[in-house]
């Protein structure tokens, strides 16, 4: 067995160090390869610990890759590319993820005569945490030569992938994958990232060749043993979950990498209004300038955060989902809050940006309109009575929206109405209500549909009669993202 991972001085103080260590302890018989990109310090500490190190920028495919595509390879990872092509957050680091498949592409089919047995690729914030041997892992993969980890996910989790290194089937598939990159047809997808492509790849070789450890299983939150919590994770949902450990996310969390993307955390109701949400991200996706990450705050999803509240009072099904974001967020940098039935108009990057005075945590229409909401994390940690997530989830005040806001009123600043146009500057009859400047194409920079019986995708039908929308340009920005949603769903087929 020989396990390979990449990583460089940051990753390996951060999560390689840790991987190594469990390695030797569960799997001792295992040798370990490195494709590195370290100095000459830590390179020397690591050699006295793993069986072989590899220089990654000394991959003929590494180098070639990079000098044919500079032009979308963004300065962050030493392109020339001021932005990403494309998708935003997925093809901003995409060149960081290739030293993924660079690495399995030259162990497979550039040194097979040195990769026999069970071959196994992980990611830094792997951790090992009990032993098996070949023939273990050659079973729970059902004998299939390349195994991986899915689940419901829609793509691959290439954090972890096993290999018979003494069949010839992975290096047919890794020479399609790296043929993807080598012949610059990687950018004729949506999505230049490992996984997305990777995913691609396994759709168009023949089924028998491959085994899912997740089969069947779905993706959540957990909290790892060593107490980091994270979602999306598929590990502890699968064959593997005795075994393996993914600490993921951590890179990003801890600072190892650094994280320039904007954090939305929206609150829905995904059964009813599950067309919102479609239009909203596509709405994002079409206005930023920088990487984003969704987290759609919505119990049916079964999110671990958003499990176990008691929403006595709640107008909403999310209401009160809102004021944990600071903590979910780790009290540190910024994140925005958005109610579902919104879309953004102009670039985000103005809005997680804006100012906050150094005396002020949070940024709102006004302290009891939080319909969009941009907090400064970390100083929601010192406010006095801040009640933490548990407190939250219990609710034994049986509190409101009104609760939470009286704790805050006095760290709250204005967002400018531009960021937020109610029902283009109409008011709403809501009990609620809040009147905005009227929608102007030139500065208004997001619309947000308050009025439930107006809005256009009619998420209600049993409450609602739904007229149309008075302000008919409003109706027609809310279809207009929804459609270039739906088109782009079909051209992704």
């Amino acid at each position: 067995m020989t396990i390979f991972t990449t990583f460089n001085d940051k990753m390996y103080l951060a999560t390689g160090k840790e991987l190594i260590k469990s390695v030797k302890k569960y799997l001792p018989n295992a040798k370990i390869v490195v494709y590195e990109e370290l100095s000459e310090g830590i390179r020397h500490e690591v050699a006295s610990q793993v069986d072989e190190l590899v220089s990654i920028k000394s991959l003929p495919s590494f180098r070639l890759v990079f000098n044919n595509n500079k032009d979308v390879i963004t300065k962050d990872f030493g392109g020339n590319a001021d932005k990403p092509v494309g998708d935003k957050f997925w093809n901003h680091r995409w060149f960081g993820w290739f030293r993924k498949v660079a690495m399995a592409h030259h162990a497979i089919c550039e040194t097979p005569e040195k990769r026999t047995g069970r071959l196994i690729f992980v990611d830094s914030d792997i951790r090992f945490k009990k032993g098996f041997n070949d023939y273990h892992l050659t079973s729970i993969a059902d004998g299939k030569p390349i195994a991986f980890l899915k689940g419901d996910r829609n793509e691959v989790e290439s954090g972890f992938i096993s290999i018979d290194g003494d069949s010839p089937k992975p290096q047919k598939f890794y020479s399609y994958f790296i043929n993807l990159f080598l012949s610059g047809d990687f950018r004729k997808h949506p999505r230049w990232d490992d996984i997305w492509l990777m995913t691609h790849v396994i759709k168009h070789c023949p089924s028998e060749w491959f085994h899912d450890f997740a089969e069947g299983s779905s993706a959540g939150d957990y909290t790892n043993s060593n107490g980091h919590k994270t979602g999306g994770q598929i590990i502890p949902f699968s064959e593997l979950s005795e075994c393996v450990e993914h600490d993921k996310g951590f890179h990003v969390r801890n600072g190892t990498i650094t994280d320039e993307m904007i954090h939305f955390y929206v609150g829905t109701d995904g059964d009813a209004n599950g067309k919102a949400e479609k239009a909203l991200e596509y709405s994002i996706k079409k206005s930023s300038s920088m990487p984003y990450r969704i987290e759609w705050m919505d119990t049916a999803r079964g999110g671990e955060h958003w499990q176990g509240w008691n929403k006595n009072k709640w107008y909403t099904k999310f209401s009160h989902f809102r004021f944990a974001i600071p903590e979910i967020h780790g009290f540190k940098g910024r994140a925005i809050y958005m109610d579902v039935d919104q879309i953004i108009l102009k670039d985000p990057k103005e809005l997680i940006n804006l100012e906050i005075p150094e005396d002020k945590a949070w940024i709102a229409l006004a302290p009891h309109r939080t319909d969009v909401v941009v907090f400064d994390c970390a100083k929601f940690k010192d406010i006095d009575g801040w009640p933490s997530l548990q407190q939250m989830k219990g609710n034994a005040e049986g509190a409101n929206i009104g609760t939470y806001v009286n704790k805050i009123k006095e760290y709250w600043h204005p967002l400018p109405h531009r960021w937020c146009c109610n029902d283009g500057g109409i008011a709403s009859d809501q009990a609620n209500k809040f009147e905005t400047e009227a929608y102007d194409p030139d500065t208004t920079c997001l619309l947000h549909y308050t009025q439930m019986d107006w809005q256009p995708w009619k998420p209600y039908p049993d409450k609602f009669n739904y007229p149309q929308h008075p302000h008919a340009r409003a109706e027609s920005l809310w279809w207009q993202m929804y459609a270039g949603a739906l088109e782009e769903k079909d051209n992704n087929l």
